[in-house]
């Protein structure tokens, strides 16, 4: 019968609370602990998860970059392209403007050539003219 009893007076007495003291403090110290490291791990959680969203924002902005520069490439390449093709259209008339040039200074160079040889000759013709006047 005292077994009953005594169940019968466990089932019905309420809860009792931690009595104070030493075990109290330390339940009371280890809660406040982990909710301290509960907060710590979830400021860097969240601080990791900041760093992230910013290297993926980066990351956008980088690749945006990437294509405005793809597409500036590919408009620079059309250019050139087109570049291309009005120097060879124009290539036969630069080919002939070399040729003038050239012959233009092949001329300029018989010119001088030819202005030395007259006034070579107008040297000798003032000689002759002045030795013939000193002969006579």
């Amino acid at each position: 019968l005292r077994m009953a009893e005594i169940n019968e007076r466990a089932s019905v007495s309420q809860p009792s609370s931690p009595p104070p003291g030493p075990t109290h403090e330390i339940a009371k110290l280890a809660d406040e602990a982990q909710d301290r490291l509960s907060a710590l791990l979830h400021a860097q959680i969240s601080s990791t998860v900041e760093e992230y969203k910013l290297i993926e924002e980066m990351n956008k902005v980088t690749a945006k970059r990437y294509e405005d520069m793809k597409i500036v490439a590919e408009g620079v390449g059309e250019k050139l392209k087109k570049l291309d093709i009005s120097y060879d259209a124009i290539r036969p008339y630069l080919r002939q403007v070399h040729e003038l040039d050239e012959g233009t200074k092949r001329l300029e160079d018989a010119l001088t050539k030819m202005e030395n040889y007259v006034t070579n000759l107008e040297q000798k013709l003032s000689n002759l003219k002045l030795a013939r006047e000193q002969q006579e």
